[in-house]
């Protein structure tokens, strides 16, 4: 035996908002992706320019210069450190 339960007007309108909504969540992700791609184009082409000009090679140079100097520097605070450490035992 099945039994079946009455559904009111409020549960078909819930239905209907409910497909409506999952339909607008359709339109949202495919306006997401099509963003991912304008911004992953529009960082492909930037990269390119970075690493094709003449100016880029200088800024990828100078960014080489500081981040081997943040590296040494925290390599000689890491062995401070340790001097530190040891020192205090």
């Amino acid at each position: 035996m099945v039994l079946l339960k009455p559904v009111c007007k409020f549960e078909q309108q819930t239905n209907l908002t409910d497909s409506f909504l999952s339909n607008a969540n359709i339109m949202s992700d495919n306006s997401k992706f099509l963003a991912g791609i304008l911004v992953g184009a529009a960082a492909g082409a930037a990269i390119t320019l970075l690493l094709n000009s003449e100016a880029g090679k200088q800024v990828i140079a100078e960014l080489k210069a500081a981040a081997g100097d943040t590296l040494r520097d925290w390599k000689n605070a890491a062995a401070d450190a340790v001097k530190d450490a040891g020192a205090a035992v």
